[in-house]
């Protein structure tokens, strides 16, 4: 869940696009207490999981952005 959290918020920051920027920005609205009280040391919860969940996610929008980046045909 917080890969996926932050991938939705990564991808509207890389790809700058309306849609995906309201998306991210409602994302972080909702999960953004849950993604900071998370990295708070509690026993039997493996914040290291949910840290480096986040990083895959931001990893993966910044990936599949530069796919989309792709240089124009010439004709």
């Amino acid at each position: 869940m917080f890969g996926f959290s932050a991938y939705v918020v990564a991808r509207g920051a890389f790809s700058r696009k309306p849609l995906h920027l309201a998306a991210g920005l409602l994302v972080l609205a909702v999960y953004g207490t849950t993604l900071a009280l998370s990295l708070v040391p509690t026993p039997g919860i493996s914040w290291q999981g949910h840290l480096f969940g986040a990083v895959g996610g931001i990893v993966a929008a910044r990936v599949l952005d530069r796919r989309s980046a792709r240089p124009p045909v010439p004709a």
